[in-house]
């Protein structure tokens, strides 16, 4: 499991990066992050929210066949980019 805060910004794809142990890299987009976000948002209510909700997806490195889980804690006002 990777927190999406320990990946690695990359201005020039519009992506969060994380080297794989094989030499290739994970990725996912800002969009695919807000997209997830705001699936669960609509699922999860306010209290739920201030129990520290987190949400995630499976990404899977562009040269081998590992697979990891990002995960992000769940905020109504996600600041995406850094």
């Amino acid at each position: 499991m990777v927190c999406l805060e320990d990946m690695t910004w990359d201005p020039d794809e519009c992506e969060y990066t994380y080297c794989c142990r094989c030499g290739g890299r994970f990725g996912v987009s800002k969009e695919e992050v807000e997209v997830e976000t705001q699936r669960m948002l609509q699922i999860h209510n306010d209290e739920e929210m201030h129990k520290g909700q987190h949400s995630g997806m499976l990404v899977c490195c562009n040269t081998c066949s590992l697979t990891i889980c990002v995960t992000w804690l769940l905020k109504k006002n996600m600041q995406m980019s850094k």
